[in-house]
């Protein structure tokens, strides 16, 4: 009988062989999707800080924009200091236009706060922008100091996809 194929043996290899195949291909599955998830999150992370640095550290371009004429969105007459007129022109720039100058794919939620938690008021005009968060796949805030009419301040911004 040498040569010849037991069918039960083969059939039982052929078993393992194709167990141990599934299993190599869902762990090697999820592990793809955890490192495209993880990969996201980063990139998220990112763009959460790159656009909040953008904020508070420069004035924009032109550095008199205003919603219509505007390049890229700054805040910032220096260092963490923010210019009053810049933040009203932010809150009043169509969602969509600054979507697609901060974040791009991404929503954002932005406001201003007092040490305490409150919103600041400006004017009758709560310091807030953005989407309403609905549906998140993932969220990443951010919180900075900032100095704002002589006053020490939190700007938060909140990223999500």
């Amino acid at each position: 009988m040498r040569g010849q194929i037991w069918s039960v043996d083969f059939v039982v290899s052929a078993i393992i062989f194709f167990t141990v195949l599934f299993l190599v291909i869902l762990v090697w599955n999820y592990t793809s999707v955890q490192g495209s998830e993880v990969l996201a999150l980063k990139n998220m992370q990112s763009a959460a800080m790159k656009t909040s640095d953008a904020l508070i550290r420069t004035g924009g371009l032109p550095d008199d924009w205003n919603g219509t004429n505007v390049y890229v969105i700054g805040l910032a007459d220096g260092d963490n200091i923010l210019n009053q007129t810049k933040v009203l022109r932010f809150i009043n720039t169509p969602y969509s236009k600054a979507k697609s100058l901060l974040t791009g794919e991404y929503d954002f939620y932005f406001e201003m706060l007092h040490l305490n938690g409150t919103v600041i008021n400006e004017s009758g005009t709560n310091l807030t922008t953005g989407a309403v968060i609905i549906d998140p796949v993932v969220v990443v805030p951010v919180e900075r100091y900032v100095l704002y009419r002589d006053e020490i301040t939190r700007l938060r911004l909140i990223v999500w996809k």
